[in-house]
């Protein structure tokens, strides 16, 4: 009995975590230091936070830090509150006096007499403010931009009134200054210093000359140790542990809390009614409770957060957060959901993941890949091993079946009836049963094919059976008893990844893997993550006893209600990401299974979009700076625009800059709104900005200017007309006298060529033909006459090849490249013939280029040198001789399969220095590649246009 009483408190204490997510920041988490005092939510939506290191400023997603690097004269901030009509925000620091931030800046304020003072307390009066110092009440009194310092005293007499002072003489009071609904009231307050102070009873009103009433008769001889506002009509103070609420004429309710040895503080009102209550005993320790007015229950928060600290200071932020601020355990954050969840995990399952759910009567079944799970009640009744893999479940004859694949040989369980398919449906309209793994059907004495891909779902729709697979729809053809790929109503489905089918009365939708498609007698609408769908990959639709549409999806669960998605997520108390199946009971509770085991939610209570965060846009001309502020859903926000009426834009980000400074010239207005993806759009924001052209694209402002210039131009233009004719004339004789000399040089270098070669070339050749006469055939020469002959012969012959060369050269028709390669290319193949060597020219050359002068000449004996050493030095087989040319860039190289050499170890010779210097003289560039047995290449590069 023992265990089974622990075993249920144990079971409920789990299910009951679905209600609440505390957050606990430390430093580890940026915050500056785990001592904190007063935390405060801006209009902005940022929380603000004093420590013991400094101020921290909170926007859902880091923690920025002010303090004295920062220009703060005390890093110890104990209060902190807003003036909304400067956007200040107003610091209480122990050591450091009153100072201010905007703009996350700090300033600090004129104040006569300045005195860094210890303050622990401030509020805002007007334009004046009033701050406590320890046991002291101090005025700042507004003067333009300076602040009077005035010290706060009250008499004692039977006449009570304001003394102010401007020196520290005065005798110290316990009483109180709180404002409240813009009204000053004067009470007693805690903490109670000394037995023999002075304890004010009642309240007094401040009026504008110091003088002070007795307010709200029915408190009269009470000490009230704190005054607030509940809303516009309601008050409450508070009497040792006793919590007053009233309004201007009586008290409405006296609630006396059961904290022994306590007395309250404050008290504050939730969103939700209830009353934030901060409590200290006689040593100051502080503890926090939430309170329920309806149901008269205490909630203990120092307990619900685990801390043993004191409190400091505990809000509620605009989203229903509770924040709670402690004296060395950092801050606590309380998100209370509204939804109520349920769950059932690893503790009470013998797996996690869930392929099905089903429920009957007071039964619900759950499907784990090995086991099914049978509840009572949201109570496991038992745990049945399965024969074989779990698939799904159906309901047959009136039983529960489960559908199971890879059954093993020769064993029975006959607590639970178990069939061999991945899924089993009865089309009852058609009285047919299709078994999903190859589509049985027992009307039909054969079985039917299957279409390629898994098949997930079927349907009886539009007078045919459809089943929904993996590569499209297909339909039933009764005539040959086989399915056919076919479109539902000609409907292009938004993906052939089908998934689920679902009726609801005349309309049709379909869940796909790249969203949801529904498709009605008037026609068809899409949905997707771009209309609120929380993830496009679907993997389960069904509908509530609400008529809301649930979807199950790959990264939470989408509601639809009123053509508005509800979106359920793992932020917002989901346990599993991957959502699998959705079925809801008798008892209208909804089970959501997945990865991470069962989510069950109470549908008895309508599903609510939650709170919108703040939206903040600052405007700067067409750009504008956005921040959407959530403290508890800072990585599921969408932000959207909407530029000039069309349609919805969503950012990437909830916090950047949209520019729109390339936009059109005239008047453009946008449209901002946010919203948490389970939640209401914020209101949206309107702005507009008109787009003006810079001057130098406004077609009017160059027209004028256009226009100027013209005329200054046309008379300007007139004048060089007239120079520019006689120049041209000018011109015209330089350009024909030009073209006369070049047409001469062309006929002289041809006819210098042509005398050279007649006279020079012609006699060189001679006297090598008569040289090689006088050393055959039978001779009296002697052998040293013989050798000199030789040599004559051979310089003659030397001397004929190279004035060949030259002669070349001095055709005008070697000044192109073709020419060049062809005189080349004849070469090599003459040259390389005698040796055995092959010889192979390859070119890619699209247009005959005319060369600069001179280069032919330089790049002839460049190149008969480096094919005249391949055969000397290269012991090569094969040398290929290559021209590209390209966009001005002429590159030759001369390469070959021969012995290479080390060309880092071998200082230049002779030859390939003069081969340097050639490729230098018309400004190209000489690379030689070689390695030791990989051959040798020698490359030229130039360009064959000057660099301008």
């Amino acid at each position: 009995m023992r265990f089974l009483l622990f075993f249920l408190v144990f079971t409920f204490s789990i299910l009951g975590l679905g209600q609440q997510r505390i957050i606990h920041y430390t430093t580890v988490d940026g915050l500056p230091h785990n001592i904190t005092y007063g935390i405060f939510q801006d209009s902005k939506g940022y929380i603000w936070i004093g420590t013991d290191n400094g101020l921290a400023k909170y926007d859902g997603r880091e923690f920025k830090t002010l303090n004295t690097d920062d220009g703060l004269r005390s890093n110890y901030i104990i209060d902190i509150i807003e003036d909304d009509k400067t956007n200040q925000m107003i610091l209480a620091s122990w050591g450091g006096g009153l100072q201010f931030i905007k703009n996350d800046k700090v300033i600090h304020p004129n104040i006569q007499p300045n005195a860094f003072e210890k303050i622990n307390n401030v509020q805002l009066f007007k334009k004046d403010i009033i701050v406590r110092h320890t046991r002291r009440n101090l005025l700042y009194r507004k003067h333009e931009n300076n602040y009077e310092r005035i010290i706060l005293g009250v008499s004692l007499d039977d006449s009570l009134s304001i003394l102010e002072h401007k020196h520290a003489s005065i005798d110290r009071t316990n009483g109180k200054f709180t404002v409240v609904n813009n009204s000053l009231y004067f009470h007693y307050g805690r903490p109670i210093y000394n037995e023999k102070d002075y304890k004010f009873e009642g309240v007094y009103q401040v009026g504008d000359h110091g003088s002070l009433t007795p307010i709200f008769h029915f408190l009269k001889g009470r000490t009230i140790n704190s005054i607030s506002s509940l809303d516009n009509n309601l008050m409450v103070a508070t009497q040792n542990r006793t919590i007053i609420v009233f309004n201007e004429n009586e008290i409405v309710q006296s609630i006396e809390l059961n904290i022994q040895q306590q007395e309250i503080v404050s008290v504050k009102r939730t969103k939700s009614g209830k009353l934030l209550v901060l409590a200290a005993n006689i040593k100051g320790f502080k503890n926090a409770y939430l309170y329920d007015t309806e149901t008269d229950q205490i909630e203990h928060l120092n307990k619900t957060v685990n801390t043993q600290s004191t409190i400091s200071d505990v809000i509620q932020d605009h989203e229903g957060n509770i924040w709670i601020t402690t004296y060395g355990d950092g801050v606590f954050c309380y998100q209370i959901s509204e939804k109520q969840l349920d769950y059932f995990t690893k503790d009470h399952l013998p797996e996690t993941m869930i392929n099905d759910i089903l429920h009957r009567n007071d039964t619900t079944f759950a499907l784990t890949p090995n086991y099914l799970v049978k509840f009572h009640k949201k109570k496991v009744f038992s745990k049945t091993r399965l024969v074989g893999f779990g698939k799904s479940l159906s309901i047959l004859d009136q039983k529960v079946v489960v559908n199971s694949v890879d059954h093993k040989k020769n064993v029975n369980n006959r607590a639970i009836i178990e069939k061999e398919a991945f899924f089993t449906k009865t089309l009852d309209s058609i009285g047919k049963i299709i078994y999903m793994d190859s589509i049985k059907m027992p009307d039909i004495e054969r079985i039917s094919p299957v279409p390629d891909g898994n098949i997930h779902d079927a349907i009886f729709y539009d007078q045919n059976i459809w089943i929904a697979t993996t590569t499209g729809a297909y339909f039933f053809d009764s005539l040959n008893s086989s399915f056919i790929s076919g479109t539902i109503k000609g409907e292009k489905l938004p993906s052939s990844q089908l998934k689920r089918f679902l009726k609801h009365g005349d309309s049709l939708w379909i869940a796909t893997a790249k969203g949801l498609r529904l498709i009605t007698e008037k026609g068809s609408s899409n949905f997707d993550v771009k209309t609120g769908l929380i993830h496009n990959d679907i993997n389960y639709i069904t509908y509530d006893h609400r008529d809301n549409l649930w979807i199950g999806t790959q990264n939470g669960v989408s509601v639809l209600k009123n053509n508005t998605f509800i979106n359920i997520t793992t932020e917002t108390g989901l346990r599993s990401p991957y959502v699998q199946v959705i079925a809801e009971s008798d008892d209208n509770m909804v089970w959501i299974g997945g990865d991470q085991g069962i989510t069950v939610f109470n549908n008895n209570e309508e599903v609510k979009l939650s709170a919108p965060p703040i939206l903040n846009i600052e405007q700067k001309s067409s750009a504008f700076v956005y921040d959407v502020v959530s403290l508890n859903r800072s990585k599921s926000l969408v932000f959207q625009y909407n530029l000039d009426g069309k349609q919805w834009s969503t950012a990437s980000k909830s916090v950047g800059i949209l520019d729109f400074g390339d936009l059109s010239r005239g008047k453009h207005t946008i449209s901002f709104r946010a919203k948490k993806q389970d939640g209401l759009w914020t209101e949206e924001k309107v702005f507009s900005f008109i787009k003006r052209l810079p001057w130098n694209k406004d077609w009017r402002i160059l027209s004028l200017i256009s226009g100027a210039f013209v005329l200054v131009i046309t008379s300007v233009a007139h004048k060089q007309v007239q120079k520019a004719k006689k120049r041209s004339q000018e011109l015209k004789a330089i350009i024909d006298s030009k073209e006369i000399l070049e047409s001469e040089l062309s006929n002289v270098r041809e006819n210098v060529a042509r005398d050279f070669h007649d006279d020079l070339g012609n006699r060189l050749a001679r006297i090598s033909i008569f040289s090689n006469l006088l050393t055959e055939g039978e001779s009296r020469i002697n052998d040293d006459d013989k050798e000199l002959i030789d040599q004559i012969s051979s310089d003659a012959d030397y001397l004929f090849k190279g004035t060949k060369d030259f002669i070349f050269s001095l055709k005008s028709e070697s000044d192109y490249l073709e020419e060049v390669v062809t005189y080349l290319s004849d070469f090599g193949e003459e040259y390389f013939r005698q040796f055995s060597i092959d010889f192979v020219v390859e070119k890619s050359i699209v247009t005959n280029v005319k060369l600069p002068y001179y280069w032919s000449k330089q790049l002839i004996f460049i190149f008969k040198e480096a094919m005249t050493n391949a055969v000397k030095h290269a012991n090569a087989d094969l040398v290929k001789l290559g021209f590209t040319y390209d966009k001005n860039m002429l590159t030759i190289c001369c390469s070959d399969n021969g012995i290479g050499f080390d060309a880092s170890n071998v200082r230049l010779n002779h030859g390939i220095d003069n081969m340097r210097q050639r490729a230098s003289k018309i400004d190209g560039v000489l690379t030689i590649n070689s390695k030791e047995d990989s051959g040798t290449a020698i490359i030229f590069t130039g360009k064959t246009t000057p660099n301008m």
